[in-house]
């Protein structure tokens, strides 16, 4: 979570859970799906989708702490009584794709992101039990009467809208060939 209050008057934010305390509204714009990512020789590589237990004692490449996608997963994991062992913390995918390609853990990456990591050396496994990360949109009402900023929101609502729309073709899509 960020602090935004130390730089500037912002009108609009696009981000994940948590920063409702500088913004007075509010909306969730997408939920996207979280997928382990594995070197393709990776014992879990053959799995059609992974259980928490699955990744037991696993090496770990895993977003910083204050990342949803990484409270998310450790939520997920201490609830099924499992204890992450991350041998790697980062946000930059181009770093977690080397390290990957390095052998030196599995990642978590989300569906927008898929395409930053999946490579022919790569699997993309579902969890079992679908972990999901949001984006959410922040707003402070007395600033939309900008015109632009106005516009924006709407735009940036529409561009959501479709690339949800996009998630769900892409995901019935994939859940129709493993049928």
């Amino acid at each position: 979570k960020a602090d935004l209050s130390d730089h500037g008057n912002f009108a609009i934010c696009v981000a994940g859970a948590g920063q409702s305390g500088y913004f007075d509204s509010n909306m969730l714009l997408h939920k996207e799906e979280i997928y382990l990512v594995v070197p393709r020789r990776h014992r879990l590589a053959k799995k059609s989708c992974v259980q928490p237990e699955d990744l037991d004692g696993e090496p770990l490449i895993v977003q910083y702490p204050t990342h949803e996608l990484y409270c998310n997963f450790f939520a997920m994991m201490r609830e099924a009584g499992c204890t992450p062992q991350v041998a790697i913390t980062s946000n930059d995918l181009l770093c977690n794709q080397k390290y990957l390609a390095y052998g030196m853990g599995v990642t978590l990456v989300s569906m927008q992101s898929a395409d930053s990591l999946h490579s022919a050396d790569t699997v993309m496994l579902p969890f079992a039990r679908p972990l999901y990360r949001s984006v959410y949109l922040y707003w402070n009402r007395h600033m939309l009467h900008e015109p632009l900023v106005a516009l924006f929101r709407e735009h940036l609502i529409e561009e959501f809208r479709q690339l949800s729309q996009r998630q769900e073709r892409r995901t019935a899509a994939a859940e129709t060939r493993q049928e």
